[in-house]
């Protein structure tokens, strides 16, 4: 009798049992969720922290690629977020802050990028996702944006100057119209991903993320817009905002050489028209 009884109840329990996904087994998605992705080094933990809890609650995922920690930060536990480990993925790793990019080919719905070393308003996503609405989902928006000179095959680079821009619309700058650009800043970037098809694989040079997502639009003939804002509606974090180390201070060193090799090797650059 106790052997029957013992069978009865573990078959009730199977019955309700709610398998539990490993770690890695992607979230359920659909076409409204949205994600937000960012990559980050270790000795930026503060500006992850800062990041994480002013976006955290405005999206249903946080996806963080973690470069250099000795450990995964404590205010990383939380259902919302999925942490990878750059050891973990070398070819990822390698191509530094373009391993935001790790999940893009995974996700569904509305994907934002994000950097370490940014403030973002409570209304970030929310605003964003008016204006990809506003373009029915036809473009991708912004608040960093690049228009290319129009002779850029010609342009010979200047040291410590990026002269290959026609005009630069800086986030931490008020901007009264939306703009179409050939180039956006992926920390500063969002689209439905029924606009426009990413992939880790897009990315073939360490941290040129805004070059390769910007020749992905091109090729898919995808517009960038970058998007009307106030003054400081982003803004960086103090402590980061003299960084030596960040990506831009790097660039600037040879005048963006680098950059403007992989922008004249695409060939012509073109603006596309949003619906």
């Amino acid at each position: 009798m106790k052997k029957i009884i013992r069978s009865l109840l573990l078959a009730i329990i199977t019955m309700f049992m709610i398998p539990l996904q490993k770690a890695d087994t992607p979230q359920p998605q659909s076409a409204e969720t949205v994600t937000a992705n960012i990559s980050t080094v270790g000795w930026r933990e503060e500006g992850l922290k800062r990041v994480v809890a002013d976006i955290l609650p405005q999206v249903d995922r946080l996806n963080v690629f973690l470069q250099w920690y000795k450990s995964v930060p404590e205010f990383l536990n939380n259902p919302k977020i999925t942490v990878v480990r750059g050891e973990d993925q070398p070819g990822a790793l390698a191509l530094g802050s373009s391993a935001k990019f790790f999940w893009a080919d995974k996700i569904k719905g509305y994907h934002f990028t994000i950097d370490d070393d940014l403030v973002y308003p409570e209304n970030y996503v929310k605003y964003c996702i008016e204006k990809i609405e506003q373009y029915h989902r036809t473009a991708v928006v912004g608040f960093h944006g690049v228009l290319l000179k129009d002779d850029i095959q010609n342009y010979v680079p200047n040291k410590k100057k990026f002269r290959f821009r026609k005009a630069l619309y800086n986030f931490r700058c008020a901007l009264e119209n939306d703009r179409p650009v050939h180039l956006l800043g992926t920390g500063v970037l969002a689209y439905h991903t029924d606009t426009i098809k990413i992939s880790i694989n897009d990315f073939l040079t360490r941290n040129m993320d805004d070059i390769y997502f910007g020749i992905a639009a091109q090729v898919q003939h995808v517009p960038l817009v970058c998007i009307q804002r106030s003054e400081g509606y982003v803004k960086p974090i103090d402590l980061l905002a003299t960084d030596p180390s960040c990506i831009y201070e790097q660039a600037r060193q040879d005048g963006g050489k680098d950059m403007l090799s992989v922008i004249q090797k695409f060939g012509s650059w073109k603006l596309y028209e949003s619906k």
